[in-house]
């Protein structure tokens, strides 16, 4: 997948500066990618850029801006940095099998570890990405207690004014059991009542 985007673009968007890594792990969702492009940073992107017709915004700014206005009031979600241009170095994919050859994440790992061996590497692609915190946990379908959290938390929300969009769901939220915390994700459909 290409994600190199028109340089035209790219001058309205900063470069991340706390991009450590020169290998980028990833995960796929179903329109957006997570890469982990430091210790404590993750960038995500949608396959497609693409303006709103509704506000002219694109749905990372969207989301960006909810997680900043959930993140002010208190709300548990990663700390959300902004909308940057990062450079992303994805691993090659085996011809035959289309596999990627990134070792696969373990289940309930949202995002996967570094390879410990050397890995081919495409060329670097630059692309717009929401930067936010790297959360390291594990999604909270087996948890009863995470589960609990998770409604105490969009209870949260809703009494804030937010209002989930319609495909949120416990799946799109990280249990840290050793914080006894849930994060809220994926807040690009999320709306707000004024």
């Amino acid at each position: 997948m290409n994600y190199q985007l028109d340089e035209t673009i790219l001058r309205d968007f900063p470069q991340f500066k706390g991009q450590t890594f020169e290998i980028t792990p990833n995960i796929s969702g179903h329109k957006e990618r997570i890469f982990q492009i430091s210790e404590q940073h993750v960038a995500k992107i949608v396959r497609h850029w693409r303006p709103s017709k509704n506000n002219r915004t694109n749905l990372l700014q969207h989301e960006c801006e909810m997680t900043t206005e959930a993140y002010q009031n208190g709300l548990s979600v990663p700390r959300p940095e902004g909308i940057y241009a990062v450079t992303l170095f994805e691993p090659e994919r085996n011809q035959k099998s289309q596999k990627n050859l990134f070792p696969i994440p373990r289940p309930g790992s949202l995002y996967a570890e570094l390879p410990s061996e050397p890995v081919r590497l495409q060329k670097p692609q630059i692309a717009i990405a929401f930067v936010m915190q790297y959360i390291k946990g594990s999604y909270p379908h087996d948890s009863e207690s995470a589960l609990e959290l998770y409604d105490l938390e969009i209870a949260k929300a809703k009494h804030l004014g937010f209002i989930p969009g319609p495909d949120q769901s416990h799946s799109q939220s990280l249990w840290v059991p050793e914080e006894e915390k849930i994060y809220l994700l994926d807040l690009e459909y999320w709306t707000r009542r004024v």
